[in-house]
């Protein structure tokens, strides 16, 4: 049986890396969708 504290910390080290995770491919949704705005606006002009 794993005691307590282990577990606890090895559940927060998950959750952090899930955050991690989830803020850089926001970042990288973010940095297409504005790619994307651009490539418009360049086929509009």
């Amino acid at each position: 049986m794993v005691s307590e504290p282990v577990l606890r910390a090895h559940q927060s080290r998950i959750i952090t890396g899930f955050t991690v995770l989830r803020t850089s491919t926001l970042g990288q949704l973010a940095g297409v969708t504005r790619i994307f705005d651009q490539l418009r606006g360049i086929f509009r002009a």
